[in-house]
């Protein structure tokens, strides 16, 4: 935020001046103008005017074979930095901010259950929310721009969404993708919303929409080879989601909407494990 000096009504011709910029942080923020002969007018405001710090995605993977969660606060080859045990084998891992803190923790998908956790710790759900039905694919994503992550899931080219976690029927239905294809949610256009989004693994293509509506894909790109994982995240701290998959214990990552290479490449997880998304240590 650059900081603009309010209008002064001056009595005298002013040689010249320099502005100190106000500090971008909480509380009382204070600046001078100095004028030509040495001497100072101190201005001040008070409110808060702190710089978001930005939120980049990092990976994880889950371990269906012994429910271990393993997350890297980098996206490069490395042992985990946090490490716990959470679900059960069979589960769909989850990640999003159930909390509104920034954070983003974990949770997993089970027969129609979202089972949440506010810590990247081992113990029990703090949230369980019952929505759509055995045999869905879980997705999550902030639908409303308010902060927070909810349920969604995706069953035969249809997406049910819910903005609390509350349980009941959808509040918004998005017919987006074909039987078969697989879920995405993320915010393709940087405006602080989530929308929906398929891979279809017999092409490897990718189908996003800006706007929780049915309707053709805003945008569509090439990206991956078949068998593939897809993830999404922003990877760049841009505020702008992108693709990225896993293939056998490696992943690739894009910075940007469109078809092309991987911009990072690097070895994680083993074969067999499911991909997560998320910023595991964000500070504010």
């Amino acid at each position: 935020m650059t900081w603009r000096p309010l209008p002064l009504v001056l009595l005298a011709v002013v040689v010249s001046l320099s502005l100190v910029s106000i500090p971008q942080t909480t509380g009382l923020a204070s600046a001078s103008v100095e004028w030509s002969d040495g001497s100072t007018l101190p201005i001040s405001r008070s409110g808060s005017a702190p710089r978001a710090a930005a939120k980049v995605d990092t990976i994880g993977v889950f371990r269906p074979s012994n429910a271990g969660v393993y997350l890297r606060n980098d996206n490069s080859t490395g042992i985990a930095d946090v490490v716990f045990l959470y679900g059960a084998t069979g589960d769909q891992p989850l990640a999003g901010d159930w909390d509104n803190t920034g954070d983003d923790t974990i949770g997993v998908f089970r027969q129609g259950f979202f089972l949440l956790r506010y810590h990247n710790t081992e113990g029990t759900y703090n949230v369980a929310a019952q929505f759509g039905q055995s045999g869905d694919v879980a997705v999550t994503g902030d639908w409303n721009g308010d902060g927070v992550d909810t349920p969604g899931v995706f069953r035969n080219g249809v997406f049910y969404l819910r903005n609390d976690f509350a349980g009941g029927p959808a509040q918004v239905s998005v017919a987006f993708g074909l039987a078969g294809d697989i879920p995405l949610a993320g915010d393709w256009d940087g405006d602080g919303v989530d929308t929906v989004g398929v891979y279809r693994p017999s092409t490897s293509q990718i189908f996003l929409r800006n706007s929780l509506t049915s309707g053709i894909a805003d945008i569509s790109l090439v990206y991956g080879a078949a068998g593939d994982r897809p993830v999404v995240g922003d990877w760049n701290g841009d505020g702008v989601d992108t693709p990225g998959v896993l293939r056998g214990g490696v992943f690739f990552l894009r910075n940007s909407n469109t078809s092309g290479p991987a911009n990072v490449y690097f070895l994680y997880g083993l074969s067999g494990d499911a991909p997560i998304v998320g910023d595991w240590n964000y500070l504010p």
